[in-house]
């Protein structure tokens, strides 16, 4: 992999936007042949956060060269001048070389504690690093970052970005420019914006430059450093399997547990190690769990026993998502799914080696998706895990809610569930499966209780009260008199042909919600006057007459169409797209590339993008967790979000049918989503005057629906059962 490869971030940059470690330092040394910096500060937090990834361009033969500022006042300068003159080296240089030599040459010191100073002296040692001082009156105070690799190719970075945790991952705010030059090629660019910064590099640290001085270390240190390492007798996979180890147990013990996730692993313990854990979406639950899991991991080994961790969940992207995550706690994660076609042998090669007849205690680590976990293959893999040494978690739990996950999912010693809502109040035979399979809910964490404890970011709720036209509310009458007939029959009792005839009865219904000629025309007037970015659109399914044929047009084509007239930037994400698709789209958005992504249900749960900060919702179910969900994807923090907006509409039925049960019915539920959103929005006096004014002739009605959002008591018996179709 060279240089070229990597998805750089052209031009101007800055932290709230970009993770700085990640996606500028981490790939210049996975991908340079030779990486040079020049900073005032090289801070051991630094050499923390990359020790593997040094190792790892070490590896490859890489060759890094530090040139590395300190403050000095005039007076001092000049004795270094004098000294200088005379051959002497400069006490000051002395100095600093006995401290280099005192943290890397320290026979006694702590070597799991300060593992990231042994990288450092193997580094020296193997001549694959050099660091040289630059000094001058006042503080080399550059920030610049320089990776080549060998087909010529080249990244320069400045800014403001010193090498310490807190600019390249923490709260501080840096900016810079990154170029490389083979971008505009035909122009001028790379002399004039790139170019420059590897001449001034070069001059720096051949001491070519008038106004400095740069010092090297001696060759008597450097001898001593080396001797020291060839004693130690460690070698490279050994100095970075005891690294992996070492970031793993750091990783647990540096991200602190918040009270209310501790207190969910402590009553997950508490009730024998099976349950579930309710925590609303963007509330921790994926290192709720992992760190339980690594804490009994750790356990069971220092016991001299195995121990075995799968994890179930139900799409390709939340799998990925959490085998990076595992990968930070875990040596390695092993993945059951398609785009691992070796899975089956990686599986078998960690079972062995974790409970096979010479095997030694140690934590086999799995993430398999729901559909692979049906097959006979892993099923027959996951029979031979004995379930006293194994801690069975399913993400997503409510995907499990059907009898033939309780036949497959085993009877494990640790069980856990997790889902920001399990099951809706209404949804009794659901509810019943998965506290058959994981036990009852151990801990509850609602989006009340994140917002007040500024998990999450607040929100605004705003709110258009729009009418169905007389052809719309006509149309939707047909469809529900046509519902009413089929629900007049015992449900349990439906044929498959009507249940299959029921729920398109109800896309259809929803589909002339979401794509009303009221609502087109206020996203017509909406998207010309106000643009938003990092947004999600999730729009209808079905079609809408098109404005350009006399054929019907995709709902969601139409909306873009809206949207793409009046300047914004899109894409999409349906059933269609590949997960490798799907992820760039979600990379494009995050970039600011893109203005928002128009999703059709697929973007209800199983990801992650803290930067959203604004939905527009056009169609919704009325389904509990659908809420819950939709609203948890943009409420995430992110350093460069103080709050999210949610933009909403409350369908009315026309003036002329209102008094039809079916209509009323239709204001009903579209006031229970209303309220449920509304309630702990920043503007939830807003959203009630708004509802106060809908239900003039009838507070009481409204009372009742806001009893029912606040119990959670509002789903029947016709949400669960389509709700078990769909799932």
């Amino acid at each position: 992999m060279g240089i070229r490869d990597h998805n750089w971030t052209l031009g101007k940059y800055n932290s709230d936007q970009v993770n700085l470690l990640s996606e500028h330092v981490i790939p210049l040394l996975l991908t340079s042949k030779y990486y040079d910096r020049s900073v005032a500060y090289l801070k051991a937090s630094h050499l923390n956060d990359i020790s593997l990834e040094l190792l790892e361009f070490a590896e490859k033969g890489g060759v890094a060269r530090y040139l590395i500022g300190d403050p000095l006042d005039y007076k001092s300068l000049l004795a270094i001048q004098k000294s200088l003159a005379n051959g002497n080296k400069p006490e000051y240089l002395r100095e600093l070389q006995e401290k280099l030599i005192k943290i890397l040459c320290d026979s006694n010191f702590n070597v799991n504690k300060d593992l990231p100073n042994l990288v450092l002296q193997y580094l020296i040692a193997s001549k694959q690093l050099e660091i040289r001082i630059i000094i001058r009156a006042g503080l080399h105070h550059e920030k610049v970052r320089i990776g080549r690799d060998d087909t010529g190719d080249i990244v320069v970075c400045c800014g403001s970005d010193n090498d310490s945790t807190s600019a390249l991952t923490g709260p501080n705010r840096e900016s810079g420019i990154l170029v490389y030059n083979w971008a505009y090629p035909g122009t001028d660019y790379w002399n004039t914006h790139g170019q420059p910064s590897v001449f001034d590099f070069e001059r720096d640290w051949s001491n070519e430059n008038d106004e400095s001085f740069t010092l090297c270390l001696d060759d008597k240190v450097l001898d001593k450093i080396t001797l020291d390492w060839e004693t130690r007798k460690i070698s490279r996979d050994n100095l970075y399997q005891r690294l992996k180890e070492l970031q793993i147990r750091t990783s647990v013990d540096d991200r602190n547990l918040r009270d209310y996730q501790e207190d969910a692993i402590e009553a997950w313990q508490g009730a024998g190690f099976k349950g579930i854990m309710a925590l609303c979406t963007g509330a921790g639950k994926t290192f709720t769990a992992i760190t339980a899991a690594r804490r009994l991991a750790d356990y069971w080994t220092e016991q001299g026993r195995s121990f075995a961790i799968i994890v179930a969940v139900p799409y390709k992207i939340l799998a990925h998502q959490w085998k990076k995550e595992l990968s930070l706690f875990f040596p390695e994660v092993i993945g059951c799914w398609s785009d691992f076609p070796n899975w089956k042998g990686a599986f078998d090669a960690q079972f062995f080696s974790c409970f096979g007849l010479h095997s030694r205690p140690s934590i086999m680590t799995v993430v398999v998706v729901n559909d692979t976990l049906l097959g006979k293959d892993f099923r027959h893999r996951l029979a031979n895990i004995p379930i006293n040494s194994l801690l069975w978690i399913g993400d997503e739990v409510h995907q499990h809610s059907s009898i033939k996950y309780r036949d497959i999912i085993p009877p494990a010693d640790y069980i856990l569930g997790l889902s920001a809502t399990p099951w809706s109040s209404g949804q009794s035979e659901k509810a019943h499966l998965l506290t058959e399979i994981y036990g009852s809910i151990i801990a509850e964490f609602g989006i009340k209780e994140a917002l007040e404890n500024e998990v999450l970011v607040p929100y605004f709720y705003q709110l258009s009260v729009i009418s169905l036209t007389a052809d719309e509310t006509e149309e939707y009458g047909k469809i529900s008199g046509k519902l009413a007939l089929l629900l007049a029959n015992d449900l349990s009792n439906l044929s498959p042909s009507d249940l299959i005839e029921l729920s398109n009865l109800v896309r259809s219904r929803a589909a002339i919600l979401g794509s009303c000629s009221e609502k087109l025309n206020f996203l017509g007037n909406f998207s010309k006057n106000k643009k938003l970015h990092h947004a999600l659109i999730y729009c209808a399914e079905g079609a809408i007459p098109s404005l350009i044929s006399n054929e019907k047009q995709r709902a969601l084509e139409y909306i873009a169409g809206i949207f793409n007239k009046n300047g914004w930037s899109l894409a999409k994400i349906t059933a269609e797209e590949s997960l490798q698709q799907r992820e760039l789209i979600l990379d494009t958005l995050s970039k600011g590339e893109i203005d928002a992504i128009l999703a059709i249900r697929v973007l209800d749960e199983g990801f992650d993008l803290p930067l959203c900060r604004h939905a527009i919702i056009l169609s919704s179910s009325r389904n509990e967790r659908q809420f819950i969900q939709r609203r948890g994807r943009v409420l995430r923090k992110h350093p460069s979000k103080n709050n999210a907006t949610i933009f909403d509409f409350l369908v009315l039925p026309h003036k002329s049918y209102q008094e039809e049960s079916w209509a009323k019915n239709l204001v009903e539920g579209e006031a229970i989503r209303i309220w449920e959103f509304g309630r702990f929005a920043e503007n939830s006096s807003e959203i009630s005057s708004c509802l106060d004014f809908v239900f003039d002739e009838n507070p009481e009605e409204l009372t009742r629906i806001k009893n029912l959002v606040e119990s959670r008591n509002y789903d029947d018996e016709l949400t669960e059962l389509l709700g078990n179709i769909h799932d």
